[in-house]
């Protein structure tokens, strides 16, 4: 290529880029190409430091703005665009320089600076709005995208989804979920992920923009793994890199069982050997009354292979369906009851020997330290590699086994806001209950009566089972829960010795 040529074809580029930068100068990655795809009505990106995800929140703006469908279809223009930043000067130092880059100023109409609106020739606008702008500003106009850049206040996204209504509109809105905004994005993780991943707001996508892969190595095109090296040394605490770099929700103050693995934790239902030992655990409240059905296996893992949930019943209904969930049964179940609650106990035994089940309430059998208990939970649900399902699981070649698994056919039926729910309860608990200063919220779950349940039934001489299989499964474990499980133990020593295992 002649000298000539070589600078006929850097101009033709420079040509290119300044009239179509959309397409010549920005050139997505796999996760940035996922942003550009998503048309759920509210896409929450969790993106860690530099993965871009500002760069595609640009990109997808302009797009609406120009009427393109580069990677998905978009409505045609004109199109209405907010781009939504936490204050001015983020604006200028954050997001301008990448509109500079990217945006055709060919067709733009006109820019008015001080109000910070854009207006394109095809009638398209985009407006910077700043979230902390009164809130008379943000009402009224019809949207047909709204663009979130960091998390925004509840109020002020509520008012922003008012804006897509009429538009039958979408949000996007990205976040680095860092401890230091932690205010700002819990009621992000509580409204609108946890549902999310539960299945219970099937209108929103969740997408993580990590720096690296599962394997350590770099996820986005322009980092090395020297910078990656460098990332790591700047960010030791393990939950902050957690948030940095992968773009997760950080483990303090988060989910109480965000250990909780569909994956792992829960199995297909089998037939209980009849030597497996089995007990239940109630937690009695009329308006919320929970039971839950436990076994053990041989090798100390724990199953919880029925559960019952219910409102507003009767104690005689409600002690014959705990007679229909063990069926028949030739030797006596005990049914632990928190001892706070003595009338219920003699009440169940009462309704018990009138229809025949053989059941005995009894008060449990410890103290009730919750915080010690939901963490021997949380240690129980960690998978670990050297240890298999039992065979009576139909997966007892594979490794990796839990200590904690659940039946999949769990299944309750529960009023929540209005709307009957089907399902488990206990599962659904689990993946609503938050941390809310250092205990349990039971709110954030709409109630924790499973779950008490749940941490009431894995404490049954624990620490005597755990002797019996060894200490390897502690290999796996954090340093954290390592230290929660010392002071589990400590405290198990200083209970009443000779709490026989539920017969």
């Amino acid at each position: 290529m002649t000298d000539e040529t070589l600078q006929q074809a850097v101009l033709e580029l420079e040509r290119r880029r300044r009239e179509n930068p959309l397409k010549y100068v920005y050139q997505p990655h796999e996760f940035q190409e996922r942003i550009h795809r998503s048309r759920a009505n509210l896409t929450l990106v969790l993106g860690g430091n530099r993965t871009g995800k500002s760069y595609a929140s640009v990109a997808e703006a302009l797009l609406y703005c120009e009427g393109r469908s580069t990677y998905a279809e978009v409505p045609e223009a004109p199109n209405t665009v907010w781009y939504v930043v936490p204050t001015s000067a983020v604006f200028h130092d954050a997001v301008e320089p990448i509109l500079d880059q990217l945006i055709n100023w060919n067709n733009v109409k006109s820019y008015n600076k001080q109000n910070k609106r854009y207006r394109f020739k095809n009638g398209s606008t985009l407006a910077i709005k700043t979230s902390d702008q009164r809130q008379k500003r943000l009402v009224g106009a019809a949207v047909d995208l709204v663009i979130a850049d960091e998390p925004l206040p509840k109020q002020v996204y509520e008012e922003l989804a008012a804006r897509l209504i009429s538009t039958n509109g979408r949000m996007l809105m990205v976040m680095t979920p860092v401890s230091e905004k932690m205010d700002e994005w819990l009621w992000v993780r509580d409204d609108l992920y946890i549902p999310s991943r539960s299945g219970d707001r099937p209108d929103i996508e969740i997408i993580n923009m990590p720096v690296v892969d599962k394997d350590g190595n770099p996820a986005v095109p322009h980092m090395t793994k020297k910078q990656i090296e460098m990332y790591i040394q700047q960010y030791p605490d393990p939950e902050t890199r957690a948030a940095r770099m992968y773009g997760e929700f950080i483990i303090r103050g988060g989910l109480v069982f965000e250990g909780l693995d569909d994956d792992i934790n829960i199995v297909e239902p089998f037939e209980v050997p009849d030597h497996w030992h089995k007990w239940l655990i109630c937690d009695p409240q009329y308006h919320r009354f929970a039971v839950l059905l436990f076994t053990v296996d041989p090798d100390g893992n724990y199953y919880v292979i029925d559960e019952y949930f219910s409102t507003d019943e009767p104690m005689a209904l409600r002690a014959d369906r705990i007679k229909a969930m063990v069926g028949y049964t030739d030797r006596d179940l005990p049914l632990y009851v928190d001892y706070a609650n003595p009338q219920d106990i003699q009440e169940l035994n009462y309704h018990f020997a009138r229809n025949g089940a053989e059941i005995g309430a009894v008060p449990l059998p410890m103290q009730k330290r919750v915080e010690d208990m939901v963490l021997r939970v949380h240690a129980m649900l960690e998978a670990h590699p050297d240890r298999k399902y039992h065979r009576a699981t139909g997966m007892g070649d594979i490794y990796g086994a839990p200590r904690l698994i659940f039946f999949n056919d769990l299944q309750s039926s529960w009023k929540h806001e209005g709307r009957v729910i089907v399902g488990s309860r206990l599962l659904w608990e689990m993946k609503r209950l938050s941390w809310k200063k250092n205990k349990p919220d039971k709110n954030s779950a709409g109630g924790a009566d499973a779950t008490d349940c749940l941490i009431y039934g894995c404490s049954i001489q624990a620490a005597s089972r755990i002797k019996e299989i060894g200490e390897t499964w502690r290999d796996n474990l954090s340093a954290r829960d390592e230290t929660l499980w010392d002071s589990i133990e400590a405290q198990d020593k200083r209970q009443e010795q000779g709490i026989q295992y539920p017969t």
